[in-house]
């Protein structure tokens, strides 16, 4: 099986043109990225970016299904000229090892850890929303919801009773969500910015680490520039 290190270069072929700006708008990073278009074939698009971004492009693309090679060694040292590419196709054609089985490179993605900071976190007014309640299972349907000074509460629709309180999503996607199983248990979790929810232990400096970063989370959307709500 060919090894995988994932710190190189994708070559998307002929992408079509919403699947593309999609993929350029909301996943590619803003920094640390090259891209050449027109690269072998006109309308291909070359894209190198930091290697910690390496498992969610690849996911990504595997996920929306676009046809695409990788070059595991081709990263950002190759210094691509994203107005140049001739230059780029001409380095491609030296690199010696292209893979372009899907199942493999799935298969050393699912290996690698993913980065630390989500790629790029771009906020919009009230993400974490949508977020929160597919995190807990839940749909708007099943919920009474309320925001109060940047605090989502949710309320079973039955019987009022509350479910949980949330903090908006802080600067890495991340949003810290009380629980309330039963009016006497309370548990804490974190809910990641790709829905993953990770839960923080019964302890008192777990209960400050989380009081901290619940209120600091609210803190950083009391900031942010909101749309001015019709009234």
């Amino acid at each position: 099986m060919v090894k995988v290190s994932f710190t190189g270069s994708f070559l998307l072929k002929q992408p079509n043109k919403t699947a593309y700006e999609e993929f350029y708008e909301k996943v590619l990073p803003k920094s640390k990225r090259v891209v050449v278009p027109d690269v072998i074939n006109t309308g291909n698009k070359l894209v190198t970016v930091k290697n910690c971004y390496d498992r969610e492009i690849a996911e990504y693309l595997l996920k929306k299904s676009f046809d695409f090679s990788y070059y595991p060694n081709a990263d950002l040292k190759r210094k691509f000229n994203p107005q140049d590419p001739k230059a780029a196709a001409a380095i491609l054609g030296k690199e010696k090892k292209v893979i372009e089985d899907k199942e493999v490179i799935r298969a050393y993605a699912e290996n690698l850890e993913y980065s630390k900071k989500p790629i790029e976190y771009r906020w919009e007014p009230d993400d974490h929303i949508d977020k929160t309640l597919n995190a807990l299972n839940l749909s708007k349907e099943d919920c009474i919801i309320t925001n109060i000074d940047n605090i989502l509460s949710l309320y079973d629709n039955k019987d009022c009773r509350l479910i949980a309180k949330a903090s908006p999503n802080n600067d890495m996607g991340e949003n810290f969500v009380y629980l309330y199983p039963t009016p006497s248990n309370t548990i804490l979790a974190k809910i990641s910015y790709d829905g993953r929810m990770d839960f923080y232990r019964c302890d008192k400096s777990s209960l400050e680490d989380f009081k901290w970063h619940f209120y600091n989370a609210v803190k950083i959307d009391k900031a942010r520039q909101h749309p001015t709500k019709k009234v």
